[in-house]
C-alpha cells in the first residue's frame, strides 16, 4: 500500500502518525544524524567537520530512510527531495 499526503492538503497533520517510527530507525542506524517532522515533510541533518564522513553519514541516512519507507508502504516524492550543504 502506498501512502502520501498531497502538498498543502488540509489533512496533512495525519501524516505524522505513520512517520513517527522513522526517526528512531534512522538515528539508531546512523549515529549523529537527526531528523525533524514538519507538517508534510521531514528534514534530516548531520553536523560533521570531515566532508568524507559527512557524505558517508548522509548516504547511510538516505539508505535507512528509503528502506524504512519501503518496508512501511510510504512513497517518497523524488522530485521534492533535495540535499543542501552548509
Amino acid at each position: 500500500m502506498d501512502t502520501g499526503i498531497p502538498q498543502g492538503f488540509l489533512a496533512a497533520p495525519s501524516f505524522a502518525p505513520p512517520m513517527s517510527g522513522i526517526f528512531n530507525e534512522v538515528e539508531i542506524v546512523v549515529p549523529g544524524v537527526r531528523g525533524a517532522l514538519f507538517v508534510d515533510g521531514i528534514a534530516w541533518w548531520v553536523e560533521e567537520k570531515d566532508y568524507r564522513e559527512l557524505g558517508a553519514k548522509r548516504s547511510e541516512a538516505v539508505a535507512a530512510f528509503f528502506a524504512w519507507a519501503v518496508d512501511n508502504g510510504i512513497a517518497i516524492s523524488h522530485g521534492k527531495t533535495e540535499a543542501a550543504f552548509f
